[in-house]
């Protein structure tokens, strides 16, 4: 009610209505936020100082709250390095602001040269907020409600990367929907749009969106992989999803999530394991090859058939311990047995013993095969493939 008032031009009916939520609850720092910034907006300066000295004691670590002291003269050089390592706090305090109709205050915040370098500690590629496309497009945005013109900073947000951008505020529809409105060809709004719409589980608001970004730039990193992981969460067809995670390495061939996807994808369609391994092998850098990813190649390749291939896979590469994950030793017994289980079912099982009795064995250039293998072959399901390889051949474990 206080942003509807607000947004009206009643900021006197606004600043009441902050006042019965802050006297019920006297924690709400954000209402007490907006209650120091429509005093301030209201001319009265001394009581909103007031008001925020007792604020910011319940809260000294708002960055709202913070801002706003500097709009009421304060300094606080330790803010802007804190701001500009996560554009997302800079949106947080603009939205506050524009909830409640103060775009000129809005836009200051979004339009101010944030620092860089050593003193800006954020989260490791976390983009500067000049490089931010939310950024640029709120701060038009901002303009044009103003009736100003905010077109050149429709167009700085349009080129600028789409690495790590997730939006998901609600005020960012009608954001971006400007944009679009603006310029319909505006790939960047359309690829953020289907990103915000599948935030809220909009699937086939996200792929409408996506789709118009894909014929007017099929380059868009992420593009492809969102648009299939999409198809296969909503139960969509998964040739489909085979289909664009595919397209997809044409155009980002270096993005891992894509073949991840694209060997979900044509699991789930029926394809064979050597059309699954095939596709993964297009990876364009073979040594870059991540552990889990390997590890998806060469059960691809062993259920094949093609266990050589298999084999080669785990030299020259480092094999990360995670807690929780796979630990390459069970991969690489699962690989040997399926060698082992193929020669059985062949009825070799001369060759299927010689497998089984060096399982255990170190390999040359292989480190992780001088300890550690024995307990997998106690646990299922490779102590399952052992039972059915010793049933084949009559053996007696």
């Amino acid at each position: 009610l206080a942003g509807l008032a607000a947004r009206a031009g009643d900021r006197e009916a606004a600043l009441a209505a902050i006042g019965r939520v802050t006297a019920q609850k006297p924690d709400a720092i954000r209402a007490g936020g907006l209650e120091v910034a429509l005093m301030r907006a209201l001319g009265r300066a001394d009581e909103a100082r007031a008001r925020l000295e007792d604020w910011r004691r319940r809260d000294p670590t708002s960055a709202f709250l913070r801002y706003e002291a500097t709009r009421l003269g304060g300094d606080d050089p330790a803010l802007w390095p804190h701001l500009a390592a996560d554009p997302e706090r800079i949106l947080e305090i603009a939205v506050d602001y524009m909830r409640v109709g103060l775009w000129a205050d809005a836009e200051a915040v979004l339009a101010r040269r944030y620092p860089s370098g050593e003193g800006v500690v954020g989260e490791p590629g976390a983009p500067h907020p000049d490089a931010y496309p939310l950024i640029a497009y709120y701060r038009g945005y901002c303009r044009a409600q103003q009736s100003r013109d905010g077109d050149a900073d429709y167009d700085a947000a349009s080129g600028e990367p789409l690495a790590y951008v997730f939006p998901n505020r609600p005020e960012s529809f009608a954001v971006l929907r400007a944009a679009i409105a603006r310029r319909a060809d505006d790939t960047t709004a359309h690829f953020l749009l289907g990103s915000l719409y599948l935030s809220g589980g909009m699937v086939d608001a996200a792929m409408r969106e996506w789709e118009t970004t894909r014929r007017l730039n099929p380059r868009v990193p992420t593009l492809h992989r969102n648009m299939g992981y999409a198809v296969l969460r909503s139960g969509g067809p998964a040739e489909r999803a085979v289909a664009l995670f595919a397209e997809g390495t044409k155009y980002d061939p270096r993005n891992v999530g894509l073949y991840f996807g694209l060997d979900e994808a044509m699991t789930q369609a029926g394809r064979s394991a050597g059309e699954r391994a095939d596709a993964l092998l297009k990876f364009p850098d073979r040594a870059a090859l991540p552990a889990a990813l390997v590890y998806e190649l060469t059960a691809a390749l062993a259920d094949a058939g093609r266990f050589d291939e298999a084999d080669a896979e785990f030299r020259d590469r480092f094999f990360p311990r995670e807690e929780g994950g796979i630990n390459v030793r069970q991969v690489y017994l699962r690989v040997r047995l399926a060698r082992a289980a193929a020669r059985a079912a062949a009825g070799d099982c001369a060759g299927a013993r010689a497998v089984v009795d060096r399982l255990t064995q170190p390999v040359a250039g292989l480190e992780f095969t001088r300890d550690g293998l024995e307990p997998f072959l106690t646990r299922p399901p490779l102590r399952d493939t052992m039972t059915r390889i010793s049933q084949a051949c009559s053996w007696h474990q």
